[in-house]
């Protein structure tokens, strides 16, 4: 989805139910913006642009799988690190 909401709706107070305390509603929303301008990572995760292009979905699907190799190799060191055991 390229964006989260729907685009061009035209929301009218009438419609829906009220919420029975607004207040909680407002101070999602404050953490939710002071989330943003704290944590820039937040707000611009989908926009970093690509380090590599591939030229076909095998060398894609190369990538992804010594991607997730290599993220199941750190994660098991960290749980051995913890002494989580391990199967």
């Amino acid at each position: 989805v390229d964006t989260p909401l729907e685009l061009n709706v035209k929301y009218r107070h009438a419609e829906g139910d009220l919420l029975p305390d607004p207040i909680l509603y407002r101070q999602l929303v404050e953490s939710l913006n002071y989330l943003t301008i704290t944590q820039p990572d937040i707000s611009f995760a989908k926009s970093k642009k690509q380090d590599r292009v591939s030229k076909s979905s095998s060398e894609f699907e190369y990538r992804a799988m010594s991607t997730a190799c290599s993220e199941i190799v750190w994660l098991r060191g960290l749980l051995a690190e913890i002494g989580f055991p391990q199967i």
